[in-house]
């Protein structure tokens, strides 16, 4: 299983959304540091906000 960083996932989410749309690195690390602060303010558990992103990421799989 890979290890990830911050900075591995925003390299991957840049590769990912650059087939799509002008992104940079910056701005994606803005977007990142954003959902980190309301996963933080929110004080979600690990278990509420991995079944946040897999149940998305599974409805996003379904539509590709």
């Amino acid at each position: 299983m890979k290890k990830w960083t911050i900075e591995k996932l925003i390299r991957e989410l840049c590769k990912r959304e650059g087939k799509k749309a002008q992104v940079n690195i910056a701005q994606m690390r803005e977007i990142v540091g954003v959902i980190s602060d309301v996963i933080y303010e929110a004080r979600l558990e690990r278990d509420e906000w991995h079944d946040m992103f897999e149940a998305l990421g599974a409805k996003r799989a379904k539509k590709k």
